[in-house]
């Protein structure tokens, strides 16, 4: 049984805090700092560790990486239950360096939930491409994120 599975049953954490005992963000001090009710937005903190600091001293990109990678999908899963959702992609391009703390902003739109649960409706299965950034303390975009996620219903296994 995985972690997050047991971080799910027990039944007095908060989603937030299931999501900031996650091993990987945890290790990586990630904290998730807003989230609406019905998951369509997520914001989470990315610190600026000094283990996680390349050799020009700035962040690592693969942090960018682990945070960007599962947070769509996470949402998804939410959003469309009963679905089985993946990454399977994601695409990081790296703007700037970053300085300093990283926020990271997921954003379900109306388009995007209208698109997904046609396609699940029609087809039971869809992959679909989301847009994201992280910025750092002053605003500005550091790295552009592309995540695909594919999703499926449940009953269609």
């Amino acid at each position: 049984m995985s972690i997050a599975k047991v971080l799910y049953k027990i039944p007095f954490l908060s989603e937030k805090t299931i999501l900031e005992l996650y091993p990987p963000f945890l290790f990586m001090g990630v904290k998730l700092i807003h989230s609406t009710k019905d998951y369509r937005k997520l914001v989470a903190l990315l610190p600026l560790r000094w283990y996680a600091k390349n050799l020009h001293g700035t962040m690592f990109g693969g942090s960018m990486c682990a945070l960007s990678d599962p947070l769509h999908a996470l949402v998804c899963g939410k959003l469309f239950d009963p679905v089985e959702a993946w990454t399977q992609s994601n695409y990081v391009e790296f703007l700037r360096p970053a300085k300093s703390d990283l926020t990271f902003e997921v954003i379900i739109s109306d388009e995007d939930v209208e698109t997904i649960s046609n396609a699940l409706k029609k087809n039971g299965k869809v992959t679909h491409t989301f847009h994201a950034m992280f910025y750092d303390k002053k605003g500005r975009e550091i790295a552009k994120v592309e995540n695909s996620v594919f999703l499926r219903k449940k009953s269609a296994l």
